[in-house]
């Protein structure tokens, strides 16, 4: 039987598939904008992604209840091959200009608040802790509305640690017990 010595790939031609929820398709109709962004991982630019055009499959997929979304590349990549793995940004709300946003993984989660942690201009050893007043995010990046300017140092490595350090929920208690009257003793 001929086996096959070659085969031939027109990386022009290459189509993204992606799985949505079906919840979401009224939100993915109106979508602005999509990107084909490689997975994070080293070697791959954090904006490695490329805008695309995307539009919903013909088919859904009743028991796990999504759609199939059909995205093609409007630039090429060096990622870009057929059979690599990727995600499928889809734009559905922004902000209406440009605004300043961090990485997701420089904000950490004390009690029920969110903080963040900026370096201290006048002492580049010391790290401020702000809550976070988070925007609009894609998962990878949130815009923060405030606490951060242009220029500010945000600590992303260590973030938790210094978490840790200056922990405000669950933080010791000193000891002591409250009478039926109210009155606090720590003493007895």
């Amino acid at each position: 039987p001929p086996a096959n010595v070659l085969s031939t790939v027109d990386p022009s031609l290459v189509r993204f598939r992606a799985q949505a929820l079906q919840a979401d398709l009224p939100k993915i109709s109106s979508a602005e904008a999509a990107r084909i962004v490689p997975p994070p991982s080293p070697g791959f630019p954090i904006a490695g992604g490329v805008s695309a055009t995307m539009t919903v499959g013909l088919e859904a997929h009743p028991a796990e209840r999504t759609v199939t979304l059909i995205a093609t590349p409007q630039a090429s990549a060096e990622w870009i091959r057929p059979g690599v793995s990727a995600f499928l940004e889809i734009v559905v709300r922004g902000t209406e200009g440009p605004a300043l946003a961090v990485p997701r993984s420089a904000i950490v989660q004390d009690g029920l608040t969110h903080v963040f942690f900026r370096r201290d201009p006048a002492d580049p050893n010391k790290a401020i802790r702000v809550e976070a007043d988070m925007g609009v995010s894609d998962g990878l990046w949130v815009v923060l509305n405030s606490g951060v300017m242009r220029g500010d140092e945000v600590v992303l490595s260590g973030a938790y640690e210094l978490k840790l350090a200056t922990q405000q929920s669950g933080a010791a208690q000193k000891g002591g017990h409250f009478h039926a009257d109210g009155d606090f003793h720590g003493d007895h």
